[in-house]
């Protein structure tokens, strides 16, 4: 008799369990129990609601489901992001990861959500099958030596500072940066202000900083970054483009966050700058460029009513590290 693999949210036991499963991938190095407590703990899992597949009471798939808000055209839609979509090797190759995906957006469908984002660490050819939509995905770094003298006369001539931030205390700056520049994409992340106040639980000990205009004091940009071996890794920026709201003589608003995060670098001594960057002619002329090996972005329309074409997809390559589910 084939078993059925019966697919429902995940009671206290079966999300222990899935979260042991994914152990053999996604534990950090740490030993089995202090991996499972970390999942049970961290604000990221707590946020998803986890769904399984079991086969006669035993966990052997299972994914998490973790609330996305998106901005299309200006338009606010309900999302979702998929992600930790894992199955035991031993069945594996049996179609199963399919079937809880396929439940885990009828079950996001009938919840109001329009869209679902998935990141994706295999062949994109994978979930290319199951509708999903592939969006340019890069990555950025630079060796600080290279860059320093360039941009620390780039720093020198714009007449800009920068700051640290606290970001607890400044969400709705945050959100105002974030929205004069993410907001103007045709496609990209909403971030409310409960959106922001996870973000900034979710790693703690990230550091932010900002870029603050002359006399006025005001804040036009921002960077969130952590110390990863020997490089500062870039998990959150954003810049008003606008440039009316800057000096005159800042004429490339981005390409001053990027010399301030070479700056910054070097003076906590680190020797290169990564992170999550766009293909763009700004990330270009400072960074080495190229495609992410894993954690690839692509997209699926839930509603027949969301249509993404090449320049919304094009516009993800903008959606920051932090945001990654």
């Amino acid at each position: 008799m084939t078993e059925t693999l019966e697919i429902h949210l995940a009671n206290d036991e079966e999300l222990r369990a899935a979260h042991a499963n994914v152990h053999d991938v996604w534990s950090l190095g740490l030993p089995l129990d202090a991996h499972i407590q970390r999942r049970l703990t961290a604000a990221h899992h707590r946020r998803a609601e986890w769904i399984v597949g079991t086969l006669a009471g035993r966990v052997v798939c299972c994914l998490g489901l973790h609330p996305l808000q998106f901005q299309l055209e200006g338009r606010l839609l309900s999302g979702v992001g998929v992600a930790s979509v894992h199955t035991l090797a031993e069945f594996r190759g049996r179609g199963f990861a399919p079937r809880l995906i396929v439940w885990a957006e009828e079950h996001a469908r009938a919840r109001g959500a329009q869209l679902s984002v998935l990141f994706c660490d295999v062949k994109p050819a994978y979930y290319e099958r199951m509708g999903y939509l592939l969006a340019p995905a890069h990555r950025g770094e630079l060796v600080v030596a290279e860059k320093l003298s360039y941009a620390q006369r780039l720093l020198d001539e714009a007449g800009t500072r920068f700051d640290s931030l606290d970001a607890a205390t400044n969400i709705e700056t945050l959100m105002r940066v974030y929205q004069g520049d993410q907001g103007r994409e045709p496609l990209s992340i909403a971030r409310s202000a409960e959106y922001w106040r996870y973000l900034i639980e979710r790693q703690a000990d990230d550091e932010f900083l900002s870029l603050v205009r002359g006399k006025e004091n005001v804040i036009y940009g921002y960077a969130r970054w952590k110390v990863a071996g020997d490089a500062l890794s870039v998990r959150d920026l954003a810049v008003v483009r606008d440039v009316s709201t800057v000096q005159a003589s800042v004429q490339a608003p981005r390409d001053v966050l990027y010399a301030t995060l070479i700056s910054r670098a070097n003076q906590v001594g680190l020797s290169r700058v990564v992170g999550w960057l766009p293909a763009g002619a700004a990330e270009r002329h400072w960074f080495r460029v190229e495609p992410r090996p894993i954690e690839i972005t692509m997209f699926k329309p839930l509603v027949p009513e969301v249509q993404l074409e090449a320049r919304h997809l094009a516009a993800a390559d903008r959606i920051n590290e932090i945001d990654h589910v």
